[in-house]
């Protein structure tokens, strides 16, 4: 990380996307200068060298709040895809599921989930899709809610947006499309 002053703080929580060039996007919460109080989140891309990290927290107030645990994806035209949990302005009672894409450039954050707390997303896109995963689609699962336990929600994007989170998720193979035959070709899942 080169921005201005990360070398003085800790990073966080990494998460990885390599695209069809082959190159590597990474994203992960840290303090820097300027933002020393709440960890926001960042982002870098190495293609021949790294770039120089950008915040991608951007939604007004997210500066005033810690905003954590990003996952990025990658799609099939090469678009980014970064959700996380976080508090901004307007959103404050609990943290929030917020979504950012880049495209030629990082669109303002959104918030995916506006009530109950929503946390620990993980964003996924298959490149090589292994079972019957769709490749134009991009989909994340979370937890929600404010005391234990916490139920288990899962949403996805297919444009022309997101669905809508869906909820009682019981059987997480059989809503994210995993075809539950061909399970044990997984390493380290057993058979149905």
């Amino acid at each position: 990380s080169t921005y201005d002053g990360m070398d003085s703080y800790d990073q966080y929580e990494p998460s990885i996307a390599v695209d069809s060039s082959d190159y590597l996007h990474v994203v992960w919460d840290s303090l820097a200068t300027g933002y020393t109080d709440y960890y926001q989140i960042w982002y870098a891309k190495y293609t021949t060298s790294w770039v120089t990290p950008v915040r991608i927290s951007t939604y007004d107030g997210m500066d005033s709040y810690d905003q954590y645990e990003p996952s990025i994806a990658v799609d099939s035209s090469d678009y980014l895809h970064v959700v996380w949990h976080g508090k901004a302005t307007g959103y404050t009672d609990y943290n929030k599921l917020w979504y950012a894409k880049y495209t030629a450039s990082w669109v303002a954050p959104t918030c995916l989930q506006a009530t109950g707390e929503n946390q620990w997303p993980n964003a996924r896109w298959s490149r090589y899709p292994a079972c019957n995963i769709p490749t134009d689609r991009v989909d994340y699962v979370f937890t929600e809610g404010t005391a234990s336990p916490f139920n288990i929600y899962f949403d996805y994007y297919l444009p022309p947006g997101w669905t809508g989170k869906i909820s009682g998720v019981t059987n997480p193979a059989k809503i994210m499309g995993v075809d539950v035959a061909n399970i044990a070709k997984v390493k380290g899942v057993p058979s149905a």
